[in-house]
């Protein structure tokens, strides 16, 4: 294998030496290492897409095993975990050099790229209830706590849905029940949010809780939205029913105010306090 060809496949050096030997401008020739079994060579081309940086010369007989690029990239893509090892473990031995500076960097962009690859498909296998191509990424090496861009994670997804299913995996598979995406949404209030009832119960029985940020602004909002359902759930979810918003105001507030009386029973209800006072000093019945 000559220095400059350009290389598609990867070699594993099963018995014998080989060497890499650089060759100058001025033609000089300077070996760069000695290949003995268990070494590899090759990677450098494949991965960063440059040509051969060294020539490798045969020492004495040699046994080799090649690998086409097409079927390393497909193995990388298909058990990413696995590929993961092998990508770190074809750094190890090599010499610190401007080369291997290179390979090291491709390398953390191709883990990278996968990783960021493999969120999108577990999210997605999630998202449309998918549980058998879910199980299968995950077996790969996908990280079922990664987040897309709106920080959701596969559990918020699922639950937005109502697959019990997939919710009940991905908790067994250790996903954080109570994370919380860009816009403060848990898994359970998505679940609340879209009338998932048997979901909603799932993720309670499994530890969730209902950390609402800025709960009395929330509250208060869903109360004048006057959805009698929602408010239901969420109370009986454990939203502090005497949360208060930046006035003051509990949800009772606003619902006495717009004469929302359904809204108003349910709070009281759930132990909404009538004695509550805002930031001037009104309370529920003035």
């Amino acid at each position: 294998m000559e220095q400059g060809n350009v290389v598609d496949q990867l070699y594993f050096v099963c018995h014998g030496v080989l060497e890499e030997v650089g060759i100058g401008e001025d033609g000089s020739e300077e070996t760069v290492s000695l290949l003995e079994p268990n070494s590899s060579f090759g990677e450098i081309s494949i991965l960063c897409n440059i040509p051969q940086p060294y020539t490798v010369r045969v020492c004495e007989l040699c046994r080799l095993l090649r690998l086409d690029k097409q079927s390393f990239t497909n193995i990388l893509d298909i058990y990413f975990y696995d590929g993961r090892k092998i990508l770190n473990n074809l750094l190890e031995g090599k010499q610190s050099n401007l080369r291997v500076k290179q390979l090291e960097s491709d390398i953390t962009f191709h883990i990278g790229k996968q990783e960021a690859e493999l969120a999108l498909k577990v999210n997605s296998a999630a998202y449309y209830g998918d549980l058998y191509q879910l199980k299968g990424l995950i077996r790969a090496g996908a990280d079922p706590n990664k987040t897309d861009y709106d920080g959701r994670s596969p559990l918020h997804l699922a639950a937005s849905r109502g697959y019990e299913d997939i919710c009940y995996f991905l908790i067994q598979e250790g996903v954080d029940i109570n994370a919380k995406d860009n816009f403060g949404n848990t898994p359970l209030l998505e679940a609340i949010k879209n009338g998932h009832d048997r979901v909603s119960s799932l993720l309670v029985r499994e530890g969730a809780s209902l950390n609402v940020d800025n709960a009395g602004s929330f509250l208060c909002t869903a109360v004048s939205r006057g959805d009698s359902d929602f408010l239901k759930r969420i109370l009986s979810n454990g939203i502090d029913p005497n949360a208060k918003d930046y006035d003051h105001r509990t949800a009772l507030h606003v619902a006495a105010s717009e004469g929302l009386y359904i809204m108003a029973k349910l709070l009281i209800e759930a132990g909404a306090s009538v004695f509550s006072k805002d930031r001037y000093c009104f309370n529920i019945l003035v």
